[in-house]
């Protein structure tokens, strides 16, 4: 018998969120075509079907940063308490006080990138969207610097030690950018990315730009490309833009609340089955009804289920079709 048993290791995956993604139309299609344990080669074809390390919820990271944004000027700022703002790669990614007072320029003594305030609301999304195009590392520290561009020309460098703390944030020019390249710092192959497509890479930040041209009635893209105009100086882009993250984004609670309308649903039809034949007649068609209504919500939410993948995969219609077997 060459049968093999694989597990889950990693704690940040919830099984519901697994169950959801292993019994998809996408993974029944990649069992079949890549799977032989015949032949011996199931672990191989195991890891061309990742499982994304997506985070179960965006909620906490969006309070946070919104608490931050909101948080009053003071003489002192806390340096101790991690504050969660984002997650990348199964890993939070943490602040505090004192390092966003510090970046916001909120203490004398440091100068600050507060031009990037606007900017600090799309955080969240940023890390747990993987939206960086390039990664590097410092030469001197060995600090990760994920670098998302916002521009042909421009991106901003966002630092990490090596604790997961995002101890600065700033934009750095074509012009610097190419001075610094190799003397400051060093491209790394550490960078995995966000969401992604088996069949195909994701986009990096700045081609998400254009999709406000659309959000704004076709006048925001002029203002977001242009050097005198970033976009984070414009509030109402930035808004649309987190608004625009926050319903395409795709978490862990997102399948775990379908799997629990599916468990409920099969729950209530055994229930229901195993009184049956001690119904009356009358009790018996209302009871099928009510099967078939709760059939048909499970039908409805396994549905929707294969929908959260295709678009988790960032897979395209040509895609989808091939998948459903059109």
């Amino acid at each position: 018998c060459n049968n093999k048993l694989y597990f889950i290791t990693s704690s940040n995956l919830n099984l519901k969120y697994a169950t959801a993604i292993f019994n998809s139309k996408l993974y029944d299609f990649y069992f079949k075509l890549l799977f032989n344990f015949g032949g011996g080669k199931g672990e191989d074809s195991f890891k061309h079907i990742p499982l994304p390390n997506i985070p179960k919820s965006l909620k906490k990271y969006q309070d946070n940063v919104e608490y931050l944004l909101n948080m009053p000027r003071k003489k002192r700022y806390d340096n101790e308490k991690k504050i969660a703002i984002s997650y990348l790669q199964g890993k939070e990614i943490y602040i505090t006080e004192f390092l966003f007072a510090k970046q916001m320029g909120y203490i004398e003594k440091y100068r600050g990138h507060s031009e990037l305030k606007n900017y600090f609301k799309l955080i969240p999304f940023i890390f747990s969207l993987g939206l960086f195009d390039e990664l590097f590392q410092n030469i001197d520290n060995g600090r990760i610097i994920y670098s998302l561009r916002y521009n042909e020309n421009d991106r901003i460098f966002h630092i990490i030690d090596e604790d997961n703390f995002l101890v600065t944030l700033y934009v750095n020019s074509k012009k610097n950018f190419e001075r610094q390249l190799k003397r400051k710092f060093d491209k790394t192959d550490k960078w995995e990315g966000g969401y992604f497509s088996i069949l195909s890479p994701a986009e990096p930040f700045w081609h998400h730009l254009s999709a406000l041209s659309n959000l704004s009635g076709g006048t925001a893209t002029p203002h977001i490309l242009s050097p005198a105009e970033p976009f984070w100086h414009h509030l109402d882009l930035i808004n649309k833009l987190y608004q625009n993250f926050q319903k395409n984004s795709i978490t862990q609670d997102d399948f775990i609340e379908k799997v629990d309308n599916i468990l409920n649903a099969k729950g209530k039809i055994r229930l229901y089955k195993k009184h049956f034949d001690s119904l009356n007649a009358v009790e018996k068609i209302e009871i099928k009804e009510h099967i078939e209504e709760l059939e048909k919500s499970i039908n409805e939410n396994i549905l929707k289920i294969d929908e959260l993948v295709y678009k988790l995969y960032q897979l395209n219609k040509e895609e989808i079709q091939i998948i459903k077997g059109k």
